[in-house]
């Protein structure tokens, strides 16, 4: 009986020795965990309290560069801080590409007539002073036969004066028949140049080869495409009908339909992105330049327009696109913050995103990988890799990566 109960002594304070010892773990992990969370800090943050803690040892910190003082003059460094500001609040929406109404021209005769023969078709790139139409009016044959007629009373004219001239200087002519003959050739010379700036204003400034003197050359006023075409060879025209319209579409206008609820939000000058199937992986970029004070009763939108370069005319009219908008938060008190640095400061390497910030020595710069997100306003919005406050290069940030490609190739090459 004795022996039974001692065993069950000593069962118990085993028993007992194990629950002090879980319980001393457990304290130990919730001591460690308490520790771990009072001494959390941001990347990077962590990234520069190692770089420290290298050199404290003796060690070079991985991604510093240092140059020299010749080195660092020429690249003309300077820096930015990290930023912190109201966070953007995308806004997406659709819409359709338009021709800039302020690029655009109507091509219309000045002169009633008939068209002998048309030269360009709808899409035809043209220059401006390019003949788009021949036409054949009775008003131009008519003002020619007047120049005809005025060029003979000119030539009249000036052999009278030299007539009068001749008898003038033998003294056989008046003085004021001198004079009147002189006014005569002057009459007949502004004659002849207000019916030949009238033929020049109607198009027919020249003779056109191969055609009468009826015929009037319609040309393009500007450099651009032409969007229609309104007239076929034959056809009886009157002064003032628009035949041909003319594009310019180096510039175009993205016309996007905002919801009423974010209408609000949208401000002139506001940047956007556009994109299109026709654009590939490409986006077109601009900015708001017209709200319409009126919005559409049955679909409840407001109509934004953007102006979009076009160098290549990649962007035609009637596509549909996708516009997203940087559009500020509605509320500041709901508005979240993002952390920005100037475009100027991002490099990237072998499809990594990097920045340079100054390191505690004099002329030395530690390579840090970042991650960003959307470019607006020459600035971008930083994910994570930097804290607001921190110094990061701008100017001479290329010439840090290209010394860092240097140092990197060196150490392959050994």
């Amino acid at each position: 009986m004795e022996r039974i109960n001692k065993k069950e002594t000593l069962a118990a304070a085993g028993l007992k020795h194990k629950s002090i010892l879980a319980a001393f773990v457990i304290v130990l992990i919730v001591l460690g965990l308490i520790g771990c969370g009072g001494d959390e800090k941001p990347a990077a943050n962590a990234e520069a309290a190692e770089a420290a803690e290298k050199r404290e040892e003796g060690e070079e910190p991985e991604g510093l560069i240092e140059l020299t003082p010749e080195a660092m003059t020429a690249a003309g460094i300077q820096y930015a801080q990290v930023t912190e500001r109201t966070a953007a609040a995308p806004l997406k929406a659709t819409g359709t590409i338009e021709a800039n109404q302020q690029r655009m021209q109507q091509v219309t005769p000045l002169v009633s007539g008939r068209v002998d023969r048309v030269t360009a078709v709808a899409g035809d790139r043209v220059r401006a002073g390019t003949v788009l139409a021949i036409l054949s009016s009775p008003e131009v044959a008519e003002l020619h036969g007047k120049e005809l007629e005025a060029q003979a009373r000119l030539n009249l004219a000036q052999s009278n004066l030299r007539r009068i001239t001749k008898l003038s200087q033998l003294g056989a002519a008046a003085g004021k028949d001198l004079a009147a003959a002189a006014s005569e050739v002057a009459t007949a010379q502004a004659e002849i140049a207000h019916i030949r700036a009238s033929l020049a204003a109607l198009g027919s400034d020249e003779r056109i080869k191969g055609h009468s003197i009826s015929s009037v050359a319609l040309r393009a006023p500007i450099s651009g495409t032409i969007t229609e075409r309104l007239v076929n060879a034959g056809a009886g025209v009157q002064a003032g009908t628009p035949l041909f319209s003319i594009a310019d579409l180096s510039t175009v206008w993205v016309i996007a339909n905002v919801p009423e609820s974010q209408i609000n939000n949208m401000r002139i000058g506001t940047p956007a992105e556009v994109r299109s199937s026709a654009l590939g992986q490409s986006i077109a970029r601009g900015r708001v330049t017209y709200i319409d004070p009126v919005l559409n009763e049955q679909t409840r939108t407001g109509r934004v327009r953007l102006e979009v370069v076009n160098p290549n005319q990649q962007l035609r009219i009637g596509t549909f696109v996708e516009v997203n908008f940087e559009a500020g938060a509605a509320a500041a008190s709901e508005a979240a913050t993002e952390l920005v640095v100037p475009d100027e400061a991002i490099q990237t390497v072998e499809n990594k995103t990097i920045v340079f910030v100054p390191d505690a020595k004099p002329a030395h710069f530690q390579m840090r990988e970042i991650q960003v997100g959307g470019q607006a306003d020459g600035v971008r919005k930083v994910i994570a890799g930097l804290t607001a406050g921190e110094r990061v290069v701008t100017k001479g940030s290329f010439v840090l990566k290209t010394q860092m490609l240097k140092g990197e190739m060196g150490e392959h090459g050994h």
